[in-house]
């Protein structure tokens, strides 16, 4: 019988990684591990190899994490999506980005 427990936990500021979710692309996993995403999809857990959020601050519904494919009720109009330009990072090339019409 376990009368009581007591933990303590250690931040992550000190670790070589930079996020938890494990949505890295596998060159950048740790001493050759395999993020779970890329586990998941291995492993049949889902149709497309496609993952989105959608980030709320309002309570209690909150925010989203999709894997997948997208949930159409959480946006509006088309979603444009857009080649990363290093296969090893989430990250794009681009000339500009505007906002509401404001480059």
């Amino acid at each position: 019988t376990v009368v009581g427990l007591s933990l303590e936990e250690y931040g992550f500021d000190s670790l070589p990684f930079d996020g938890i979710l494990g949505l890295a692309f596998p060159a950048m996993g740790i001493e050759d591990t395999i993020p779970i995403f890329d586990n998941l999809w291995s492993h049949g857990a889902f149709s497309e190899p496609v993952f989105a959020f959608y980030l709320n601050t309002n309570k209690p519904e909150g925010s989203v994490v999709m894997f997948g494919g997208v949930d159409h009720r959480y946006y509006k109009g088309e979603l444009n999506w857009i080649p990363v330009s290093q296969t090893s990072h989430w990250q794009i090339s681009m000339n500009n980005i505007s906002m509401n019409g404001t480059v």
